[in-house]
């Protein structure tokens, strides 16, 4: 007969719980992150699964060049060391409420992708590919675990509001608005990534975006990756970001 939980099980146990806390903790805590260009008075709002590592390198590059007076920087120069240092001078957590106070000149924009395109990555990027290649499995205070099905994964997010939501599956007009009403001044889209981009560099000298490896991942579109039941309760979950960032045609 069980005489209950052995020491190690009690110690692992609360070793959960204590991390489970703390990751509440954080998510009450956090904050949209902005990157600042003092250059050009610019900021960029971070969001996640959106063209996020070129978005941070050619910010990075241009702060070197523009900033830090490394004009001849090459993308291949670029560690991830560096980018953390910049990160650190250049960036910080900040209320979108009072960003506006804090530099009420500044011109902030942001890049979005389609909600169900980005839920779909998410998946295939921290559980599918984390497997794949041994990374931690960053989702494990939700219940997911690297067998989670792509259905299943869906029925957690939509049950997790946005202040219980880990950065990359939290709606992205958590990141990009307040009250409902647009907080940057200019909104490109992953769908239109070289384009949207060249706006922004033709109008504050930004580099070109770096060259990526071409990819072996599948052409297939995402919605073929939902079932009916599961797409629709993904378009419930995400109907704000559908609507603000412009997604009704898509849905």
């Amino acid at each position: 007969m069980s005489g209950g939980d052995s020491p190690e099980e009690k110690e692992m146990n609360l070793s959960d719980a204590i991390e489970t806390f703390r990751l509440r903790r954080k998510l009450q805590r956090e904050k949209p992150h902005i990157w600042r260009i003092p250059s050009v008075n610019v900021g960029m709002i971070q969001n996640y699964k959106v063209g996020s590592r070129s978005l941070r390198l050619a910010v990075a590059r241009h702060l070197l060049q523009s900033d830090e007076g490394e004009e001849d920087i090459a993308y291949d120069q670029l560690s991830d060391s560096r980018v953390k240092e910049l990160d650190k001078k250049y960036s910080g957590f900040y209320a979108l409420d009072s960003v506006r106070q804090q530099f009420p000149e500044m011109f902030l924009f942001t890049f979005v992708r389609h909600p169900l395109s980005r839920l779909h990555s998410c998946y295939v990027n921290k559980l599918v590919d984390a497997k794949r290649y041994g990374v931690k499995n960053q989702f494990k205070n939700w219940g997911v675990d690297y067998n989670t099905s792509f259905d299943e994964f869906v029925r957690m997010v939509a049950d997790t509001p946005d202040g219980a939501s880990d950065r990359h599956f939290r709606s992205q007009s958590w990141f990009v608005s307040v009250d409902g009403k647009l907080v940057a001044d200019y909104i490109g889209k992953l769908e239109s990534f070289k384009q949207d981009w060249q706006v922004l560099a033709d109008r504050f000298g930004f580099p070109e975006l770096p060259h990526k490896n071409k990819s072996s991942k599948s052409k297939v579109h995402f919605s073929e990756h939902y079932s009916k039941e599961i797409y629709e309760l993904a378009v419930e979950r995400y109907r704000q970001d559908i609507e603000l960032l412009g997604y009704e045609d898509e849905v």
